[in-house]
């Protein structure tokens, strides 16, 4: 009779659980640690998080490209931080403003250009300890934001000067406010506060906004019932609504990711292997938890059946009374208290002078919200957002960058929590100490990741090494000359280290055109003002390539008129001396696929000598005296044989004009009208074209395209060096630049 009753009793306790559905009642989350003990839990991850991020925070006095452009910008006031949001990064334009702010009140500096990503860091893996613990467990919560302290791809961004730390933040306490809304759907202030922290992690990047459809699955998961659906689905549209003039902005400046590369087998592997990573911890901490249960202080959760917790009995099955309470050995009384050994209550059911009244039937309990377990939240966080941002790489234009989802490795550490915590736990005796030595074998295993982190090898390039190198110089005088010119970020962050040094290509500079780098002169201006030159800086990549017509006009100069004195190369940059050449120098020229070398003519007691150029199927036969293929002859013009690779083509030359041997060469740079440096040797401008009408111009009028020397006064010439200046058959390219 005593077990039929008991039966009875259960099946009324799980009807009272079921929504009208008829669905299995939803396994309970566990309840939240006290806030004393969530406080402990929150701080020292996040303790752990601030320390590993200022333990080298100067990366080495490093600072690479992309932190140059926070500094730069940070230093401008903020009408011209507002005028270069409108040409480029606008998508970063609350952070410039932010560090604006920062640099105002705390001064520049390494630190504290690092310091907000590095609190920032701290606040997540507070953030994520907290979230974890909510679902399941203070040794959980532990777990995980220690995860977030040692996960390398977090640790590397807590020391940049960029937003992306901030981001992950904003995107963590959207995950933390979305959970607390889900247990109570109808808290208005929560949900405000969602939108708060989505619009906020937008407006710093809104690639954060990708957190939106990993929350969607979260809640799909979770079978949340209408009223939650009902307030996240204005939540999230307004802040994207927020967020979308950010957007439509960013749209016209998309030339600034066109260096994002198609991702590669290597980008969709490590994406996969995250998502692999991410579900085998989904279920291994399922199978930790499962059965013996996850031990949280002697206190053992199990699942489906009955939780025992410090002797009280939650059954997941059976009655549960009005209090949310069950003592073992006890009556469920429907007051809400269970009374043990006869106790009077004031509560109708309870005992009462040694008589039993009858209970009146219990109201059936209204059904709780489905509990958004920590799978459901993390597992999505971490396959969604990268899942999403790689297919659009494929499918419409490449935007595929891990930074821009760095927040995905939260999820990550939500998933490692639970593994941690059930590992640690095991050992009832000191699960503190055991957590201590795993944090501690962690970071000892992760070490020589950390430490390249923190070095300044540890990024694409190092500005300031650059700066220390041209700094380092003996002259400081001169030009200076940046390719491309992005590499001028060397000199806007230390511009101490070009003192004495113009930087004769700029027309205007970075705050005045409201530009990241400045606005460079045109080419011919710039070829002009190289050739007055004696000495040059040029700051570059480590291997320098002209990307446009300037770029292209400032290595030309260069190569013909100067010399290389020493180049240093390190972290990802080039400094390279240059001087002044004693006469121009011959370069080589591409015809087709091959390299000519241009021909020269020696005179050498009175005799002129062939050399031709092995490439491009020229040979000595072709650079010879008319009419015959041989080294000397008495009578004949001087003329330069056809490249068997080249179609003739005729090249008119204005009178006395100079031309550049280059195609496209200093020639195509200057105008006519415009006078140049005269070659050491060759007063007076002696070596033109012959004109028609001039000596020797009769096979120029028929169009045989015959280059000669011609002399500027009448009589012999004396044994020097001639020198042809251009090749008539081959093409000169007068307009390239």
């Amino acid at each position: 009779m005593a077990a039929a009753t008991a039966v009875a009793r259960a099946r009324v306790g799980e009807r009272d659980l079921t929504d009208g559905t008829g669905r299995p009642p939803t396994t309970p989350a566990p309840a939240p640690p006290p806030p004393r003990v969530r406080t402990v839990v929150a701080a020292v991850p996040a303790g752990l998080a601030l320390g590993l991020g200022v333990w080298g925070i100067g990366r080495q006095h490093s600072m690479w490209r992309d932190e140059a452009a926070t500094w730069q910008v940070a230093h401008r006031s903020l009408p011209e931080v507002e005028r270069l949001l409108g040409q480029a990064d606008v998508v970063h334009g609350l952070y410039y403003a932010l560090m604006h702010g920062v640099f105002a009140v705390f001064g520049d500096g390494l630190t504290t250009l690092r310091m907000p990503s590095v609190l920032a860091t701290a606040l997540t893996a507070a953030l994520t300890a907290d979230l974890a613990g909510r679902l399941a467990g203070r040794w959980s919560g532990l777990g995980a934001g220690t995860a977030v302290a040692l996960l390398p791809p977090l640790q590397v961004y807590a020391q940049e000067g960029r937003p992306y730390a901030l981001v992950t933040a904003a995107v963590t306490l959207a995950c933390l406010l979305l959970v607390a809304g889900t247990r109570r759907p109808r808290a208005a202030g929560t949900w405000a506060a969602y939108t708060a922290a989505v619009l906020v992690g937008a407006l710093l990047n809104w690639f954060s906004l990708l957190a939106l459809p990993a929350h969607a699955v979260a809640l799909a998961l979770a079978r949340a019932p209408r009223a939650t659906w009902a307030r996240w689905l204005p939540a999230a549209a307004t802040a994207v609504l927020g967020a979308l003039p950010l957007i439509l902005a960013s749209r016209g400046q998309s030339g600034q990711v066109s260096w994002i590369r198609p991702p590669g087998p290597g980008t969709v592997a490590a994406v996969a292997l995250t998502a692999t990573a991410a579900i085998a911890l989904t279920a291994g901490g399922r199978a930790l938890t499962a059965g013996g249960g996850a031990l949280a202080g002697g206190r053992a959760l199990t699942v489906g059946g009955g939780a025992l917790a410090g002797g009280r009995a939650l059954a997941g099955g059976g009655a549960l009374t009005a209090g949310g309470r069950a003592l073992a050995g006890g009556r469920a009384s429907a007051g809400g208290r269970a009374s043990a050994g006869g106790r009077r209550g004031s509560g109708r059911g309870d005992v009462s002078g040694g008589r039993r009244e009858r209970a009146a039937p219990a109201a059936p309990l209204p059904a709780p919200p489905p509990a958004l377990s920590l799978p459901a939240l993390a597992l999505p966080l971490v396959v969604v957002p990268q899942a999403l941002l790689l297919a659009v790489s494929f499918v419409w234009r490449p935007l595929y960058v891990e930074r821009y989802v760095l927040f995905s490795y939260v999820g990550l550490a939500l998933l490692l929590g639970p593994v941690v915590g059930a590992l640690v736990t095991r050992w009832r005796a000191r699960p503190a100490a055991v957590l201590a030595a795993v944090t501690a074998l962690a970071l000892l295993a992760l070490l020589p990741l950390e430490l390249r982190g923190r070095s300044a090898d540890g990024r694409i390039d190092d500005v300031l090494a650059a700066a220390d190198a041209v700094d380092r110089a003996p002259r400081r005088d001169g030009a200076v000359l940046f390719v491309p010119a992005a590499r001028r970020d060397t000199a806007l962050v230390s511009p101490g280290a070009f003192h004495g040094l113009r930087d004769i290509a700029l027309a205007r500079g970075p705050a005045a055109s409201g530009t990241l780098h400045g606005v460079e002169t045109d080419p011919r201006t710039l070829a002009r003002a190289l050739l007055r030159e004696r000495h040059v800086v040029l700051v570059g990549d480590p291997e320098v390539h002209a990307r446009n017509a300037r770029d292209r006009a400032k290595l030309r100069v260069l190569r013909d008129r100067f010399v290389v004195r020493s180049r240093t190369v390190l972290r990802g940059r080039s400094v390279t001396f240059y001087a002044r050449a004693d006469r121009p120098r011959p370069r080589s020229r591409a015809v087709g696929s091959a390299v000519v070398e241009h021909a020269r003519v020696m005179g050498q007691d009175g005799g002129l000598d062939a050399v031709g150029a092995a490439g491009a199927g020229q040979d000595a036969a072709d650079v010879r005296l008319d009419r015959a293929r041989a080294e000397t002859q008495v009578v004949g013009d001087l003329r330069v044989g056809q490249s068997r690779t080249e179609q003739p083509q005729d090249v008119p030359f204005g009178r006395g004009q100079f031309v550049d041997p280059a195609p496209g060469g200093l020639g195509a740079l200057l105008r006519p009208d415009v006078p140049v440096e005269e070659p050491a040797g060759d007063p007076g401008g002696q070596h033109r074209f012959a004109l028609r009408g001039e000596p020797h111009g009769v096979d120029q009028f028929g169009g045989t395209g015959v280059l000669e020397e011609v002399a500027a006064r009448p009589g012999p010439q004396g044994a020097r060096d001639a020198r042809l200046l251009a090749e008539g058959r081959q093409h000169h390219d007068a307009g390239a630049g």
